[in-house]
């Protein structure tokens, strides 16, 4: 979940959001607490990429995860979304962008593997999120 790389390797998802470019090394990253667990979460910029897929994950037991090592938020308007532009994958999606992904043509199999926390079984929402 490193967020330092070159503007030549931004994803597409990254120009969109920002075309004039923020410097991943220097932007501060806001907070949100989630209002039923009280857990921390970074809020997802532009130049974050992809979560670490292993570190957080739907139901996780155990103690909370550092700040660090928790999925972000995500909760950007990339524009309309598709196979090729789709929000970062292995974060938490915001109301806005779930539905979006849901109405969008990603396949169903995709939406569980991307967004664990928001989609589940046949690739549906999750009940948690109504």
């Amino acid at each position: 979940m490193d967020g330092a790389r070159d503007s030549t390797s931004a994803t597409s998802v990254d120009r969109v959001l920002n075309p004039d470019g923020v410097d991943p090394a220097t932007a501060e990253h806001t907070i949100y607490r989630d209002p039923y667990t009280g857990h921390q979460r970074e809020i997802w910029k532009p130049g974050d990429g992809d979560g670490e897929q292993t570190t957080d994950y739907h139901d996780r037991v155990g103690p909370p995860l550092p700040l660090e090592q928790r999925w972000r938020l995500f909760q950007s308007d990339i524009g309309k979304l598709t196979i090729k532009n789709q929000p970062p994958r292995f974060v938490m999606l915001d109301d806005r962008a779930a539905s979006d992904v849901l109405e969008s043509d990603i396949q169903r199999a995709k939406l569980i593997q991307n967004w664990p926390h928001d989609f589940g079984g046949p690739g549906k929402i999750r009940a948690r999120r109504l």
